[in-house]
Formats: structure tokens, sequence, C-alpha cells
């Protein structure tokens, strides 16, 4: 049968049995990255993508897991599953790893990279052009071509660096890429490159008698079914669904280290700073700033010295304005918000009225955007947050559950836990930032009062999409999952690839590093499968039997049989 360009699952009709070279699973950052990378080659592609083209509900609710340990983390929130993964939301904060976040140190023995910064530097500038940033840097010379002058800290001990955001529109100040828009036309346009929408995967099967995997088999929430055969086989579902996928296909015995190391950025307040202090010593910290299509927004760090000093990890701390949620500058931004997640009824009246209500504070807020100024003015001073490194722990990890989903795959539960080490740093680190604002001359800062408490973390802690480690790259099965090419222990042609690979994550929103990866696998499976270029063009079958039958709820995992397949025709 003709297979379609997108073939989705939602829609009503036979189950399918697809043949590619590459099969991969997940179309986020990493997926449709690395078939952005491949898609001129003459790899069959099949991507396999358990949402749509746009968010749904009932996809979503898929990533509902169980969170324990030191918050509750939203899985559902901060996991979007459509055609575009999570930068359907993501606010489009760029920066790379710095070099110290790569090396061993002698007090954490799992700290550190099997490859180097030197290693991944080519792949982080393939990744910036592909993000559509600015300067290829992100330090102090930021300073002169945004002719600011930069804040006259200890260099022994604090650094300034930036965050830098794809800003191609005046309004609004950044225009994070979204994947799924920007590379749909990959798959449109391209004769070997097939997605399957609404499609989850269930089971990842090796081959009789064989470490290979031979085929993975998926389901939409209605009953269709499907399998695709492939020649190898990226799992790019984030964190904690690489993770759970490992799991419920009993790919456990690969490594020990299947699902542990989960690493998340604790993310807190630690001091306030009025209004006028900022005004008077750092001008311009609240503000993002543009230079041509890019805009930029600094940040402090501990030195790598001052790291090493202090036996702590690495982190940044911003200035950001705090807005209450019935602040009138947020109400148009609310409004969007209820539009784009379908909301009905009251909800979203009452947030159209509260813009008609607060039209003129709007008119000054849209101004204040374009010019790079946050909405809010922030008059009531501004929030010092610190983005911290968590340090890989075999505790802190991801396990799969009793419940089972609509699919009848055991949810994940995940436990968060946060070391002595990782509280420290957020402490001494605020403490550090502080003492250096007084030295400036601030007058007005107040520090968190958790910080003078013996241990615990503040109520509001946070933790967000930053997800990472659950299947991360070693030199060893022993405390690892994959090798320094993000190739599965002991399985030939499964890989894994975003921030789930992660040894350690720095202080570093993991987007940027995550692209940088899947242009680096692309590389590396374009080598490894260029013997295997197929001689004909795709092919799909309709199975005479049921693919598989997974039955929710019971006990035993889901029993899995392939049924016998018509033969197919060729597009």
């Amino acid at each position: 049968m003709v297979v379609p360009i997108f073939l989705d699952f939602a829609e009503s009709g036979q189950d399918v049995v697809l043949e590619a070279d590459l099969c991969v699973i997940g179309a986020g950052a990493a997926g449709l990255t690395l078939v952005h990378e491949l898609r001129r080659s003459a790899l069959r592609i099949c991507v396999i993508e358990t949402g749509g083209l746009d968010r749904d509900a009932a996809a979503d609710e898929l990533s509902a897991a169980a969170s324990h340990g030191s918050t509750t983390l939203d899985f559902i929130a901060t996991r979007p599953r459509a055609f575009g993964g999570s930068t359907v939301e993501w606010g489009g904060m760029c920066c790379p790893l710095d070099e110290c976040d790569f090396e061993t140190r002698p007090s954490m023995p799992l700290h550190g990279w099997p490859i180097s910064l030197a290693d991944l530097q080519p792949y982080y500038q393939r990744a910036h052009t592909a993000l559509g940033l600015g300067p290829r840097y992100f330090d102090e010379r930021l300073w002169s071509v945004l002719g600011i002058p930069p804040p006259e800290v200890d260099q022994r001990r604090l650094r300034t660096k930036f965050w830098q955001y794809r800003s191609p529109r005046r309004l609004p100040p950044h225009s994070p890429l979204r994947f799924g828009q920007a590379y749909r036309n990959d798959v449109a346009s391209s004769d070997t490159v097939k997605a399957v929408l609404n499609a989850t995967v269930v089971k990842i099967v090796r081959a009789p008698g064989r470490d290979a995997v031979e085929r993975v088999e998926f389901r939409s929430i209605a009953g269709r079914r499907g399998q695709v055969r492939a020649n190898a086989f990226v799992l790019a579902g984030g964190a904690v669904e690489n993770a759970r996928q490992l799991l419920a296909s009993d790919f456990s015995g690969c490594s020990e280290a299947v699902g542990r190391y989960f690493m998340e950025h604790p993310h807190v307040s630690v001091g306030r700073l009025a209004h006028d202090d900022t005004r008077r010593l750092l001008p311009k910290w609240a503000v993002l700033q543009r230079s041509g299509q890019v805009s930029f927004r600094p940040k402090f760090l501990p030195t790598p010295d001052y790291q090493r000093e202090r036996d702590i990890l690495n982190a940044s701390l911003t200035l950001e304005v705090r807005c209450g949620p019935d602040c009138p500058h947020r109400a148009l931004a609310d409004f969007a918000r209820g539009v784009r997640e379908k909301r009905r009824g009251g909800e979203l009246a009452r947030a159209a009225g509260r813009v008609v209500v607060h039209s003129g504070v709007l008119a000054g807020a849209a101004y204040r955007r374009s010019v790079g100024r946050p909405a809010c003015p922030g008059h009531g001073g501004l929030v010092l947050y610190c983005r911290s490194e968590q340090e890989p722990n075999p505790a802190s990890r991801v396990v799969l559950g009793r419940e089972r989903d609509a699919l009848g795959v055991n949810r994940a539960e995940v436990s968060w836990r946060l070391s002595d080490r990782d509280r420290r740093t957020a402490v001494d680190f605020g403490n550090l930032v502080g003492s250096e604002l007084r030295r400036l001359g601030a007058t007005n800062l107040t520090m968190d009062s958790w910080l003078d408490e013996p241990d615990g973390w503040p109520a509001d802690i946070l933790g967000g999409p930053h997800h990472s480690g659950t299947t991360r790259m070693s030199d060893s099965a022993a405390t690892g999952v994959v090798d320094k090419n993000s190739r599965v222990y002991g399985v030939p042609n499964l890989y894994v690839l975003g921030s789930s690979v992660f040894p350690t994550g720095g202080y570093a929103n993991p987007t940027y590093t995550i692209v940088a990866l899947a242009i680096r696998a692309a590389d590396h499976l374009q080598a490894q499968l260029r013997g295997g270029v197929p001689t004909h063009a795709w092919q799909g079958t309709v199975p005479t039997a049921p693919v598989f039958d997974p039955q929710p709820g019971r006990d035993s995992e889901p029993d899995l049989d392939t049924g016998s397949a018509a033969p197919a025709s060729t597009p």
C-alpha cells in the first residue's frame, strides 16, 4: 500500500507494518534535529510521535507519572506530547555547557563526560546556526557588543555570561524556534522521511537469538496498531520516557544505570533586590538586550576555581521580575495562553475581560516588551533567582510503577533526590552574589531566610522541564547506559538522544546541547548505515492478524504477538 507522508493514527484505518533504515522514536528537539540532518541522505527514516501536530490532553496524559522527593514535578505540563516535543512550549533560553561541566572532580567520581567540550564544539557551532542565534560566544565579550559596562565583581569568584534568545521580530522580543513548525516541511517534502502521529511505542523487541532490536510496536489510544522494522532505532522521547521505554521493554540488563541518575535544575529564590538598587547598580539585568535578531540576558556564575575551592557545583543567578497571579501586566499573556490551550467558558471570558479592563496598562507593557524591558516594571523589587546543577545521584531515579496508562504500559515513578552538595551549592552561591552586591553598594538587599537554616529547601523550590541523566553517557556500562556515540551498551543498533544521556547537566538549559548531540549522532549514524542504503522505495503492509494486543490492567507484561502480513506494494 502507499504510506502517507504523515500517517495519523488518531484517524481510523488499518493496522500497518512499516520498514525503514532508521526509526526515530520521538519528534522533539533531538528527534527532529536528527531527521533534519539526515533528510538528504538516501536513508528511509520513520519518525514515530506519540502526539499530533498540536497538543492534545489525551496524548499529554500519557506523560503522567508519580513524583516523589524534594518537590512534586509536573510531567504533563512540562512534557508536551506533540510534533515538536517540549519546544512547543519552551522559552528559548540558549547556552552551552561550560568546560568544567565536562570534567571529572576528585570529590565527585561520577561527575563529567566521556567526551570533552572540544569534542562537542564543532556541533555546538552547527547547533548555534540551526537555532538562529547571534555571536558565537556567551561570555563577557557580549558586554561590549551591547555597549554596556560590565559589573565590577570579583572575577576570581564570580563571572558573567549571557543567555541568547532568537528574536527575529520586535514583538514578541524573543521567538523560540518551534521545531515542529520549522521542520514540518522536512517531512512533507521528503520521499524518504515518513512520520506516524498519535502513535505511542509500547514495546521494543529484540530479534530472536540476537541482541539487536528487530522492531518497535506501537498503537494509538483508539486501538489502532502498527510496527516498524528497521536497521537502527533511536529513542528520543525525553529523560523519563526514554528510561520508561527501556525498562518496560526489559532492557535493564544492559546496565544497572537504566533509570538512575535522574537530574533536574533546582530553581529557587535566594533574595530580593530593591528596584532603586537594581536601577543604580545593575540597570540592564532584568532587561532583554537586543542586538540584530537576537536578544540577550546576563547572569552571574561561580568561577571554576571557586567551585573547586568550595566543593560546589555550577549555578547561575539572574534578576527577574515576579508578577502576582492577578497582575494586570499578565492579562494579555493569560488570555493568549487560554486560547492556545483551548480553554472554554467562564475562565476564558474572565481572561478576555481583564484584557479590556487593563487595556491602557497592556499598551505600556507592549511598549516595554518591544524595547526588551519586562512587561511588568517590577517596582516592588526583583528576585535573585538561582538555577543550579544537580550532582549525579543513583538514588534519584525513574522506575516502573504498578499503574498502567491507557495503552497498557506501566507508568513511570520518579524519585527526585537532591543531595547536601546540591543544597550547599545554592546556599553558598546565593550568599556569594549577595556579598558582592553589598560590596558594590546595594543598600536594600534582603536574602531569603532559608539560606541561614541548617538544612532543607524552601517550600517554593521548583523543578522545571530540564529532566536529564536517566540513560547517561559513560565509558562503562557499570555507570552508564550509552557509550560516547549514544549507543546502548550491548545493543548494537539502539541509540538514545536527548538530555537523558547527560552525565552532568551544569546550570544551562539543555536544548542547545541536545541539538548539538543530535547533530553529532546524525554524522555517526550516517556513517554506520551507509552500507545499508536501500535500493527500493518505502514499504508498508497491512497485517492480516493483530500486530500486538496489550491488555490494560494486567499484572504481567503485554503479550505482543506478530501476525502474518500481506505482500507490500510500493508507492
